[in-house]
């Protein structure tokens, strides 16, 4: 380290802050905070994207739940009913 480049504080004095740092630095942070707002809208909208397709699934699924439901049901019936009445026409005819 050279002589010259002495921390503030050590064998010299801080460095007045100039008008033209504090500016640099809030223009610095001003786009800093339009980043970040950008940022944010970007998110936004993203989750609202994925709230949308995830309850269009939803809806499909559910959908397709209650259709499969009411066809197993009605193949069912029909497995439960058809030996029955199979079985009535049969034991009829064995008994004529």
């Amino acid at each position: 380290m050279a002589a010259g480049d002495a921390a503030p504080g050590v064998g010299q004095e801080a460095r007045p802050v100039e008008a033209s740092d504090i500016e640099l630095q809030r223009q610095v942070n001003e786009l800093r905070s339009d980043l970040l707002d950008d940022r944010e809208q970007r998110i936004g909208r993203q989750l609202e994207a994925n709230g949308a397709v995830l309850l269009a699934r939803g809806i499909v699924v559910g959908v397709g739940g209650l259709r499969f439901y009411a066809r197993f049901r009605a193949i069912a019936t029909e497995a439960t009913i058809g030996p029955a009445l199979l079985g009535y026409v049969v034991g009829n005819h064995m008994q004529w």
